[in-house]
């Protein structure tokens, strides 16, 4: 199972779970929840929201402050950068 299905079904039990105790009073009518099980549930997207929010703006600072740059890489970068000016000029572009 690849990572995105793992993702995708985790994330879809959940999102069932939450529709189905955000719709108890319809789908089971005889059952009483406690009030603050009725006041939590709706608030519980947002939460998640604002979570992954929050590790992806702490996963892409982390990711900037152990970004390490290699010599070779600068050197190939600027090749690339010097063919890709080369094949726009070819294509009468004025750099």
């Amino acid at each position: 199972m690849s990572k995105a299905t793992q993702f995708l079904t985790i994330a879809g039990g959940c999102a069932l779970a939450w529709l189905i105790l955000s719709l108890h009073n319809v789908l089971f009518p005889f059952i009483k929840f406690p009030l603050c099980l009725e006041q939590i549930l709706p608030v519980i997207p947002w939460e998640c929201l604002i979570a992954f929010c929050a590790y992806s703006m702490i996963n892409v600072g982390w990711k900037l402050v152990t970004f390490v740059d290699t010599p070779e890489d600068y050197k190939s970068l600027l090749k690339e950068i010097d063919a890709a000016k080369e094949d726009l000029r070819s294509k009468g572009l004025d750099l």
